[in-house]
């Protein structure tokens, strides 16, 4: 959305079939190196605590906003103020 946002007619979109997509996220070893987290299961879960869904729901409002000028786009300074 964002390179459309900025490229405007000249975005161009291509699609490539039958490319293995390979995400590990959900690998039991990774992201076990962040401090106060015990979530081996990735971005998902009550793990995360309440940071994880302000944030989600900001971004998401942030992306949002892209198309409608009118709302406010979230700043890091206002999720600390969340916080």
């Amino acid at each position: 959305m964002m390179a459309q946002k900025i490229l405007g007619d000249k975005y161009v979109q291509i699609i490539f079939k039958n490319i293995l997509k390979v995400h590990v996220r959900r690998h039991p070893n990774k992201r076990m190196y962040i401090a106060n987290e015990n979530n081996p299961r990735g971005f998902c879960g009550k793990e995360k605590g309440d940071w994880w869904k302000i944030f989600k729901e900001m971004s998401h409002h942030n992306l949002n906003s892209l198309f409608n000028n009118t709302d406010k786009f979230y700043t890091y300074e206002d999720f600390k103020k969340r916080l």
